[in-house]
């Protein structure tokens, strides 16, 4: 299964460096499992490949030219003809990209579908999708999980630039970000097991404080216009 970096791989073990270990947990907790690979464009000598060719015999994969298309191609082709109206998404790094802005041309079609959403290591920004609707629905499924201080450890913030709760890893190298909060991502997606996912019937609800569901912590950011004052900015959780 794909590698998340060869860091892991190298200073860990292949369990925690791939997805092998995500998709264990997820088949444990009894969940369908599939896993995408955006960064793979070509096809050579029978598999994909991230590695640009040299050989002569190769094929670009249809649909996957970039990994927006190939993310908005699986959502449109396979993921939408599922019957499951619980699905649970982890992605990281630039494929937390492509899967938010998929989510965002297809939000009818997933809106009353998705369960919750975990980023790790995003590097989205929540302008690049700047209808209320969406901003909304993404701050009340969404969340981030970022490396940071190892004092910072657990801390829940409002990232503006995300458009939701993030969750610090304690680690400030960002590849163990995937090692250190991954139980707390399982944790996450068991809360919201048989939630009623239709956008309408939670968007104005005030939830409940749940400690395994980061959506719902209440946060504090400091307030932009007002730099350098001690004013904060209470930001709550519908």
């Amino acid at each position: 299964l794909g590698a998340w970096s060869r860091r892991l791989l190298c200073n860990r073990n292949v369990e925690l460096g791939s997805v092998y270990s995500v998709v264990k947990q997820a088949r444990d907790d009894g969940y369908g499992v599939m896993a995408l690979n955006p960064n793979s464009h070509w096809w050579v000598d029978g598999r994909a490949t991230v590695t640009v060719p040299t050989k002569k015999d190769y094929k670009l994969i249809p649909g996957l030219g970039s990994p927006e298309e190939h993310v908005a191609y699986v959502l449109s082709n396979i993921v939408q003809n599922f019957a499951s109206k619980e699905i649970f998404f982890i992605a990281h790094k630039y494929g937390a990209h492509a899967l938010i802005q998929a989510l965002y041309n297809q939000f009818d079609t997933y809106k009353d579908r998705v369960s919750a959403v975990a980023v790790i290591e995003s590097t989205h920004t929540i302008d690049s999708f700047p209808t209320p609707e969406f901003k909304k629905w993404w701050s009340l499924n969404g969340a981030g999980y970022v490396h940071s201080e190892d004092t910072d450890k657990g801390k829940i913030e409002y990232k503006p630039y995300a458009g939701c709760n993030c969750v610090c890893a304690g680690s400030v190298e960002f590849d163990f970000t995937l090692v250190e909060k991954m139980p707390d991502i399982f944790r996450f997606f068991r809360s919201r097991n048989g939630r009623d996912n239709r956008f309408e019937a939670y968007r104005d609800r005030l939830q409940t404080l749940n400690e395994d569901d980061p959506t719902t912590v209440m946060v504090t950011f400091e307030d932009d216009n007002n730099a350098g004052s001690d004013a904060e900015e209470e930001v709550p959780s519908y």
